[in-house]
């Protein structure tokens, strides 16, 4: 997503134009040159989620389960949501029953779309 902060009415006209004449990606990078600067446009930043090791047995891979506590919309209690997520550990040391933060990144197999960016938190 793409987030303008100041441009004037005449360069938002343009990049208009050119995102529905041209491709996306030429409006963005025409955008991006009528700016001038990566302060102004910036990517959504990424999520990082804590959870514990259950599986480490793939190659360069860990299954982390994540929780959550949710309040129950009609009985007004508090109940848990866990989702595993596999995340891409370079180093190959995280061990089972360790807490580690993940964090989004690009697809790196089918499965994984995460990478731990930290162990014992």
């Amino acid at each position: 997503m793409i987030f303008i902060h100041v441009i004037s009415n005449k360069m938002l006209l343009m990049c208009i134009m050119c995102f529905f004449f041209f491709k996306q990606k030429t409006a963005y990078e025409m955008l991006r040159s009528l700016v001038g600067s990566e302060m102004c446009i910036r990517d959504r930043p990424k999520r990082i989620l804590q959870g514990t090791v259950v599986s480490n047995k793939g190659d360069k891979t860990v299954v982390v389960n994540v929780e959550r506590r949710i309040k129950h919309p009609l009985l007004d209690k508090i109940i848990r949501r866990s989702k595993k997520y596999h995340a891409h550990d370079e180093s190959n040391t995280i061990q089972v029953g360790e807490t580690v933060r993940i964090e989004e990144c690009r697809p790196i197999s089918k499965l994984k779309t995460w990478r731990v960016v930290g162990g014992e938190a």
